[in-house]
């Protein structure tokens, strides 16, 4: 899949727990943070390794389960640190590592046990719906944050009308 569905798939999911358990309702700033770090460490396997084709991604650590546990580290090693972070990331930062390798399998295949091991997976979502799906990213990411997106745009109009 295209990287935008790596980046909106865990981000929209920390979003429907946000909003279900009313988290950083008061704190919007750390809310956005949270949002930046989850799409992040969705398109991580992307990152390590940039690949243009297949069999480069099935070829990669990166698009294996073995970093797993080391963003599970770095999760933990950032709510240390940074302690106004929510304990939640630990959860949610391998939560969107592996969401990126399960939209992987589902679209061609990844060697979970890289380098052993066979392919698993297959193109269950053909590359050539990829487009279709991350139109319809685009659209629910826009119905979750188009509102907030409205406000923010209205309130700065406001404020700069009160400008000399």
């Amino acid at each position: 899949m295209y990287m935008f569905a790596h980046l909106s798939f865990p981000v929209i999911s920390y979003e429907i727990y946000a909003r279900n358990t009313r988290r950083d309702a008061q704190r919007p700033g750390m809310h956005v943070l949270i949002l930046a770090l989850v799409g992040l460490a969705g398109l991580l396997p992307d990152i390590l390794n940039v690949h243009v084709y297949l069999h480069e991604r099935m070829n990669s650590y990166s698009h294996s389960l073995w970093p797993v546990p080391v963003v599970f580290l770095a999760a933990i090693m950032l709510v240390l640190v940074f302690k106004k972070l929510p304990r939640v990331l630990l959860f949610f930062l391998p939560y969107a590592y592996l969401s990126h390798l399960f939209l992987d399998c589902i679209s061609g295949g990844i060697k979970p046990f890289y380098p052993l091991g066979p392919i698993i997976g297959d193109y269950y979502i053909p590359s050539s719906s990829w487009r279709s799906i991350d139109c319809v990213f685009i659209v629910v990411l826009f119905i979750i944050f188009g509102p907030y997106v409205y406000r923010l745009v209205t309130t700065i109009g406001k404020t700069s009308e009160n400008l000399p």
